[in-house]
Formats: structure tokens, sequence, C-alpha cells
């Protein structure tokens, strides 16, 4: 899990497609959004702060999702 000023981003284990990430926010908001195309699924829009740390993080955090979800891409 990545932990970056006031959220933290998580892929979790066996969890269903799309590819996604969680994003929790200090707030006690989460928001869902898709790996690789960064679009919004679930929670409050994704803030130009979130949205550069995906962008930055992108490839990291796709190779994560097919380590932990090999089977479930779309």
């Amino acid at each position: 899990m990545a932990k970056k000023e006031a959220f933290k981003i998580r892929i979790h284990d066996n969890d269903h497609p799309p590819p996604h990430c969680h994003v929790y926010c200090s707030d006690g908001s989460e928001l869902v959004i898709t790996l690789p195309l960064l679009i919004e699924l679930f929670g409050k829009r994704v803030n130009k702060k979130i949205r550069k740390h995906l962008e930055e993080r992108l490839d990291e955090l796709t190779e994560e999702w097919d380590l932990k979800n090999p089977e479930k891409h779309n």
C-alpha cells in the first residue's frame, strides 16, 4: 500500500474486474479508480494531487494489480 500525504492507495488481492485501485482519503472518503485509464468508478472526483500521484505510479500500480489478480482483467 502506498501512502502519500492525505491519502493511501491500495490494490486488493482477488478483487473484481475491471483492474482498479482504491484511494482512501484522510477525510474518510474512498475512491475507486480504473487502471490504466484512471476513470472514477466510485466516490468523489479525483483531485489533481491524487491524479498526478496515480499517473506517476501507473506502471507500478498496473503491475501490482496483475500480480494480485492474475486471472481478473476484464
